[in-house]
């Protein structure tokens, strides 16, 4: 079984914070924290068309990240799916290149890459800086 750095993969996670910073409730953020404060009240938005889109029910991450905001506020369960999104999409990164390159140390600058690149010209972005559902 492979033994994958996770305490670095933690550090890149960390440093990715540190440098695109968290943000709530932009992009399509504003369209789904509206979603999920229906799924909570059923009476909030009466009549709306937003929430009669049969797209809208084919995800069970809407009603998952509803139900852990009755239990956080839901700007905590945003930034914990931040957070893990982008430990996950580090230790992809670190699997990916590991797998094709067979160089530990190939695998550690892909990662650190991840950390310090960012392309936000012509909607080009190599990760998200704000969780939203699109990225996951």
């Amino acid at each position: 079984m492979k033994k994958y750095p996770y305490s670095l993969i933690a550090l890149a996670t960390v440093l990715s914070i540190i440098f695109f910073r968290y943000r709530f409730a932009v992009s399509d953020q504003c369209i789904y924290i509206p979603i999920i404060r229906k799924i909570l009240d059923n009476s909030l938005y009466p009549g709306d068309h937003l929430f009669n889109q049969p797209s809208g029910k084919y995800t069970i991450v809407l009603p998952f990240v509803a139900y852990l905001s009755k239990i956080f506020t839901i700007r905590w369960v945003f930034f914990i799916g931040y957070i893990a999104v982008l430990f996950a999409l580090s230790w992809a990164i670190y699997k990916f290149a590991f797998s094709f390159f067979k160089n530990e140390g190939v695998a550690c600058i892909a990662l650190l890459l991840l950390c310090i690149s960012r392309r936000a010209d012509q909607a080009i972005i190599t990760q998200e800086g704000f969780f939203t559902l699109q990225p996951v």
